[in-house]
């Protein structure tokens, strides 16, 4: 399956200096839920279960225990895991389970949302990548610690050769605050390489003791200080389903600062592509100028 993926262009001041002025936003790992292996535990069971008959409900069609190939599956595997979880909280393996036909997982999951029982929804993880944004966006989104984790591009380890910066939406359609950041980053660009220079000669008999990576984070880690929090970042985002669909409550709210909005908007469009059994409940509306966002009759599950 094409995964979904938003890739941004990237700009140029008539100096020359990179800036972007939308999110990238990029699905780099999902679930893998496997039937056969969690059917070992219902088989433990003895004759109480048929396990064949309930590995056998996770596939379109054909016998799970005929040695044929099953790379389809009725649900994502997101879905799919966390409905083990919550099958394997009360035993739910017989016959009168909820079954995987469209009914069945609709039932099973509006049980799931609108009872609360969030906490099967933890199992099943997704990861991004995130980039074209700044520094004031990362220092938003780590507010969020529940559920997950973050690699962030470092400052002290990354040169002035990759530095990018990032257009707030504000500015794009005013020439005079366009024409201000352009200015302004062509300055900061100038400034950091400059100071970096700088910090170069005047550290030079300390650095020659170091090794090249120590060096390189000691002039950097300095002259960063002089970067505005328009300077772009990129993070690596993990979430489990009960932490994205919290996310996506909170920053993808009319509310909610512009570009975090932004990314979580378009988060959210890889997570109903790629789960919509997960994901499906939300409704994307439109507000004033046109500013979208997310709204679930399942909030805080």
């Amino acid at each position: 399956m094409p995964m979904p993926a938003f890739i941004p262009e990237v700009h140029h001041t008539t100096a020359g200096t990179p800036y972007l002025r939308e999110p990238g936003v990029a699905l780099v790992a999902m679930p893998q839920f496997l039937p056969m292996e969690a059917t070992h535990f219902v088989n433990s069971f003895d004759d109480v279960f048929d396990a064949a008959d309930y590995e056998n409900d996770w596939y379109l069609a054909g016998n799970a225990r005929s040695g044929e190939d099953h790379d389809t599956m009725k649900l994502d595997d997101g879905a799919a895991l966390c409905k083990f979880a919550g099958q394997t909280c009360y035993l739910s393996f017989g016959e009168k389970r909820t079954r995987n036909d469209s009914e069945g997982v609709r039932k099973y999951f509006d049980n799931i949302l609108s009872s609360g029982h969030g906490s099967v929804l933890e199992h099943a993880y997704y990861s991004m990548v995130v980039w074209g944004v700044d520094r004031a966006f990362s220092h938003e989104l780590v507010r969020h610690r529940a559920g997950w984790a973050y690699s962030q591009l470092s400052q002290r380890y990354v040169d002035g050769k990759t530095l990018r910066f990032v257009e707030r939406p504000e500015y794009q359609d005013d020439a005079v605050l366009h024409a201000e950041f352009e200015h302004w980053i062509d300055q900061s660009k100038d400034q950091y390489d400059e100071r970096a220079h700088l910090l170069g000669l005047k550290m030079k008999d300390q650095l020659e003791k170091m090794s090249k990576t120590d060096r390189r984070k000691a002039v950097n880690q300095a002259a960063r200080n002089c970067l505005p929090n328009e300077t772009e970042t990129a993070v690596v985002l993990t979430g489990n389903v009960r932490a994205w669909r919290h996310v996506l409550e909170m920053r993808a709210a009319p509310s909610a600062d512009v570009p975090i909005s932004r990314v979580m908007l378009r988060a959210y469009e890889i997570l109903h592509a790629v789960s919509p059994v997960l994901f499906s409940d939300y409704e994307r509306v439109a507000g004033v100028d046109d500013r979208a966002s997310l709204t679930t009759p399942h909030k805080k599950v």
